[in-house]
């Protein structure tokens, strides 16, 4: 069996119009050095509506009419996403979401520190 993940290489290709997002790990400790349950961890994990761009389909801001003329992400870029968005995965303790290019509700800057959703 190949040990390559299938996420950092060619074994999976995104496809049409959706992307793959990598997921923020929740913290281990409060920023007051409180350490934080696992079970509460992939809670807020699951929960959470932030994540990278890891690869994008072909398909993704190709119409024109819906989207305009620039993408509204790119690889690289951290996005907030609806939280019932997507089908989520993990891989080697790190989470990943295929959501649809249309699910994008905005792009960060930068990677975003302490944003939470309520």
């Amino acid at each position: 069996m190949n040990n390559d993940s299938f996420i950092d290489s060619d074994l999976m290709k995104v496809v049409g119009h959706r992307m793959l997002l990598r997921i923020e790990k929740a913290p281990e400790k409060t920023k007051g050095g409180i350490i934080i349950t696992k079970s509460f961890q992939d809670d807020s994990t699951f929960l959470s509506c932030i994540g990278e761009v890891v690869k994008m389909g072909d398909a993704c801001y190709k119409d024109k009419m819906f989207y305009g003329l620039d993408p509204w992400c790119k690889i690289g870029d951290w996005v907030l996403f609806p939280r019932h968005a997507g089908q989520r995965v993990s891989e080697k303790d790190v989470d990943y979401i295929f959501i649809e290019d249309c699910h994008v509700y905005g792009v960060f800057k930068q990677k975003p520190e302490g944003v939470q959703r309520r």
